[in-house]
């Protein structure tokens, strides 16, 4: 799982600040579209042409792996700093 992390934030690291934040709170931690809308204040729209942007640089089989990264807590602190 470890090899895995490396690969998992190298991508993530490419895509915008708010790409990144509803891409994990997502499919990291299962937040609906319309839960995203309402918890960040943004248009519907908007969450979903961010997810839709992070899936195209990401890639389907990546989504899985990144999901469970997520989960497991891999990204570590200075990730998450990156989310502002």
């Amino acid at each position: 799982m470890l090899g895995r992390v490396a690969p998992i934030r190298l991508l993530m690291q490419q895509l915008s600040a708010e790409e990144r934040l509803i891409f994990t709170l997502f499919y990291g931690f299962g937040y609906t579209e319309k839960d995203l809308k309402e918890m960040l204040g943004v248009p519907l729209r908007t969450v979903k042409s961010c997810l839709s942007h992070a899936r195209s640089r990401l890639g389907g089989a990546i989504i899985e792996v990144a999901r469970e990264v997520i989960r497991d807590g891999k990204l570590g602190a200075d990730f998450w700093g990156m989310c502002n």
